[in-house]
């Protein structure tokens, strides 16, 4: 449904969607991207002129916090109300455009223009925006680097729960937001406001100061996992359930999940649930691979369960159940 003519229509030609705290995001073919979901901390993107989208503000206030605001269909985000002059970047008449990737953390979103260069909106008490500030914000800011210069050339984006992350196209990854579990992988427990690059980690085949040649990263609550071109998985940041010990990856909260490119399915991590799949409720500091599902395409670890795709197009979910969101008909995990 879309609201932002006066009118409910749908939503067509979908490339991409993301669902993160209460909120989700969704980017459309044609490069607009649409929110909807809780609003309290900006984490939609709307600005504070609400004019330019026809007054359909559906629960939403010009305040940036505040619990009772949200949005109960998909709108269009549009650029920050401060701004007098159209943002770099591909951002024109109000709206932003060129997008070529996005992401809903806990309570912030990131998004990724088609020219490599970043934005963000919603809670910043982390430094979780990437602005060089710790503010929060209703309207997408532009990501900086650690030199306060605007972040360039990048090629994905992620968010986390309170941090993010972007690979660039010469395959540095850079990290911002809380770091109190070392999830950032600068070598530090400081948060930031600006992306840094990660360090390299303790390898002996490792050269230079910085992790290099990554192909894509997944963001959790206190995990970072990331994968290099030569197929090797690096992970950092808490560890308590074995969570920080290949096609594609997905870990949030204290579990992990690795899918390979021959469709098979790797687990490790927090089992409390019956997360990782195994039938039993023993965390597990080994990655294990979970032999009762083949030919996966896709996977995704929510907070206390998890989901795969197959090639033959069936949905397979585990873990807790006590509000059926796994999806069958017994209320159980």
């Amino acid at each position: 449904m879309d609201l932002n003519n006066g009118r409910a229509t749908q939503i067509h030609s979908i490339v991409s969607i993301s669902a993160g705290g209460d909120s989700s995001i969704l980017v459309r073919g044609d490069g607009t991207v649409f929110t909807f979901g809780k609003a309290d901390n900006g984490q939609l993107g709307y600005g504070e002129n609400l004019t330019a989208n026809k007054g359909e503000k559906d629960n939403i206030s010009d305040s940036k916090v505040n619990s009772a605001y949200h949005k109960t269909v998909p709108s269009q985000v549009i650029n920050r109300s401060d701004d007098d002059i159209t943002l770099d970047g591909g951002i024109t008449n109000t709206y932003m455009q060129n997008v070529a990737e996005a992401d809903m953390g806990s309570e912030h979103s990131v998004l990724l223009v088609n020219n490599g260069l970043v934005y963000s909106t919603g809670l910043g008490t982390s430094g979780q925006l990437g602005n060089g500030a710790s503010d929060s914000s209703d309207g997408y800011v532009r990501v900086v680097d650690s030199d306060g210069n605007y972040l360039e050339n990048a090629v994905n984006v992620s968010a986390g729960y309170n941090q993010s992350a972007t690979v660039t196209r010469g395959s540095n990854l850079y990290m911002w937001g809380n770091n109190a579990s070392k999830q950032l992988g600068d070598d530090s427990a400081t948060t930031k406001s600006s992306a840094t690059r990660v360090v390299k980690g303790h390898n002996i085949h490792e050269t230079g100061d910085y992790l290099s040649n990554i192909t894509a990263v997944s963001l959790g609550n206190t995990v970072t996992t990331a994968i290099k071109s030569d197929g090797t998985v690096w992970a950092f940041g808490t560890n308590s359930s074995g969570s920080s010990g290949d096609e594609g990856k997905q870990q949030l909260r204290f579990h992990s999940m690795i899918l390979t490119n021959t469709g098979s399915v790797y687990v490790w991590g927090h089992n409390e649930e019956n997360t990782l799949g195994k039938d039993d409720n023993n965390n597990s500091s080994e990655i294990e691979k979970l032999e009762s599902i083949k030919n996966v395409i896709s996977i995704n670890a929510a907070r206390y369960n998890s989901s795969a795709i197959t090639s033959d197009g069936k949905v397979y979910t585990w873990g807790r159940n006590d509000e059926g969101q796994i999806g069958n008909v017994n209320v159980a995990s």
